[in-house]
């Protein structure tokens, strides 16, 4: 009983000192609260001053239809092959 009493007191105290010692920086922290996410997102911005003349910048419907439909089709077939020495012992439980 005496030990339950003591480790009672003990976190009580342990709580009263974590609780005082909060609520000075907290203040603090609400006022900065998020300012490094901004300025990281600020930093990607490459040229924020200059507005841009092209809202879209990259290919046409057709370029990039042909751009599509070239990487789509399969090869011509002329698969290199594999060095023999790098094939050397593989698959083999030794």
């Amino acid at each position: 009983m005496r030990h339950q009493l003591l480790l009672l007191i003990g976190s009580a105290l342990l709580l009263t000192a974590c609780g005082t010692g909060l609520s000075s920086t907290t203040p603090y922290w609400d006022q900065t609260f998020g300012t490094r996410a901004r300025a990281t997102l600020a930093m990607q911005i490459a040229h924020p001053q200059v507005p841009s003349q092209d809202p879209v910048a990259g290919m046409d419907g057709k370029q990039a239809q042909a751009a599509y439909e070239r990487y789509q089709k399969p090869g011509n077939g002329a698969v290199a092959a594999a060095p023999a020495g790098m094939l050397q012992g593989a698959g083999t439980n030794k």
